[in-house]
């Protein structure tokens, strides 16, 4: 870490206990989610995370969980000051990179993405 910088805490909770998930989501800032699989255990995270105005992030390829997760918790979280960003790892980086190839071509072919 550089010079001035704290540590950050290191908060664990169980995605089947969502007192303690309520818990972490007060305390944090931001919760950052890399374990799977998301659709059986994320969505009570994000839900923690929307109500308490926490933001969240996480590496899930898993399309359906987004989808319920925006369904459910998106209005939540707007409410309540949170950002929820799904996709931001491995599994979303190839289909991204094909999205932005795809418009930067039709954008050369047809002038228009």
């Amino acid at each position: 870490l550089g010079a001035g910088l704290a540590r950050p805490a290191v908060l664990v909770a169980s995605s089947g206990d969502d007192a303690s998930l309520l818990r972490l989501a007060r305390r944090a800032r931001v919760v950052v989610a890399a374990a799977g699989p998301f659709l059986r255990h994320g969505l009570p995270v994000v839900a923690a995370c929307a109500a308490c105005g926490t933001d969240y992030v996480d590496i899930t390829g898993e399309t359906p969980f987004v989808r319920t997760s925006m369904d459910r918790y998106s209005a939540l979280a707007r409410k309540n000051g949170a950002y929820v960003v799904h996709m931001c790892g491995f599994d979303a980086i190839p289909s991204d990179l094909g999205t932005l190839r795809t418009a930067r071509r039709c954008a050369a072919t047809l002038g228009e993405p």
